[in-house]
């Protein structure tokens, strides 16, 4: 039956027909889906689409026991009034796309709120990476310059994820991908030595080649983007009152002095031009496997309800307009895309037929897997 499974989703292509498989019990799941993502391998890794977060850690950890590399693409809050968080999520998602670029994993787990939601495009990632390696030429004040654009902080001293901190020619950096922070010592331009270091102690250990550092935000605001920004704020402003006014005032100091803006995510439109979210980190001919269907929806459409009423909210508070606030696909879209992908619905409720109607989805029928 599995070969003729693989056979059938070969070709279904030419009928245009997702491929529907039902009647897979929790257990047999991840043991299908490790067979099927690691026979249909391609250059870009499968997509996984779960209604849960519970369900995505399981596969996750399933997976990775079959020996299929699965990385979790999670949902993130977008904070979008000017107060401190945690970029641990956002830092989580990072590291799941720059997996996708670099070919570093089989699959990624998401749910479809965190499918649908806005994130950095994948050219500007790719431009926001940099690798640093012994005996190369760097000017630390660069560095410096492009970790502060990234989203780091720095510190005098660095004790933690996402902080740097440069005394003369050394350049403290704790990339959030590593569980170690490094000194990188500049003899003028060139790295004369680069080393892990305890963050306790603060001593110099073991020696090191190159590292690779990756942006802590989603959304980065660089210079080029500055006059846009200030000239967006003062315009809110101008409509504002009382502590909405004093709030956008506070952001737009922050633009003109470039100091950290905590609510940068509210300027996703501004900042980025093309409207990005995972599913464009995958091509056509990506494997899109959605489990649990009709779930997938609900959980979409309420997304969709929840987000909308946040915006509504700070739109009639004045701290955003339109056209940049639009923070997600909306669902329709989303529910098009995933039509338009090659997919494998799994999980759906449905009697044997040839073609069957869930949503709006044609799909193709193929059996009740036994387990």
């Amino acid at each position: 039956e599995y070969k003729e499974i693989i056979s059938t989703y070969e070709k279904r292509h030419l009928k245009d027909l997702p491929l529907l498989i039902t009647g897979l019990s929790e257990g047999a799941g991840a043991a299908f889906y490790a067979s099927f993502i690691g026979d249909k391998k391609g250059t870009v890794p499968a997509l996984l689409v779960v209604p849960s977060e519970k369900e995505a850690y399981r596969l996750v950890a399933g997976l990775n026991d079959f020996g299929v590399t699965a990385q979790f693409y999670n949902v993130r809050d977008f904070v979008l009034r000017q107060i401190n968080s945690s970029h641990e999520f956002e830092q989580s998602r990072i590291a799941a796309l720059y997996s996708i670029i670099m070919g570093a994993c089989d699959v990624v787990i998401t749910t479809p709120d965190a499918l649908m939601q806005y994130t950095i495009p994948k050219d500007y990632l790719k431009q926001n990476c940099v690798e640093i390696s012994i005996n190369g030429n760097y000017d630390i004040s660069k560095l410096c310059s492009y970790l502060t654009r990234c989203g780091y902080k720095n510190a005098e001293m660095v004790d933690a994820p996402g902080q740097f901190s440069q005394r003369g020619g050394i350049l403290d950096v704790f990339p959030f991908t590593d569980d170690y922070a490094y000194r990188i010592e500049f003899f003028d331009t060139e790295i004369d030595r680069m080393s892990y270091f305890d963050v306790i102690t603060q001593r110099r250990e073991d020696d090191v080649d190159s590292i690779t550092i990756l942006p802590v935000r989603e959304v980065l605001a660089g210079e080029d983007k500055k006059e846009i920004l200030l000239e967006y704020t003062m315009s809110c402003m101008r409509k504002a009152k009382g502590k909405v006014r004093d709030d956008l005032y506070a952001e737009n100091a922050a633009i003109r002095d470039g100091r950290d803006l905590l609510c940068v995510d509210k300027y996703l439109g501004i900042i980025y031009h093309k409207k990005t979210c995972l599913l464009d980190y995958f091509d056509k001919s990506s494997l899109v496997i959605v489990q649990n269907y009709p779930a997938v929806v609900e959980r979409a459409k309420f997304f969709e309800t929840q987000i909308n009423e946040e915006v509504l909210s700070l739109q009639k508070e004045g701290l955003i307009s339109a056209p940049y606030n639009e923070f997600f696909m909306k669902f329709s879209l989303f529910d098009q895309l995933l039509a338009q992908s090659n997919i494998v619905f799994d999980d759906a409720v449905m009697h044997n037929c040839k073609t069957a109607v869930v949503g709006k989805m044609r799909m193709r029928i193929f059996l009740r897997w036994r387990s």
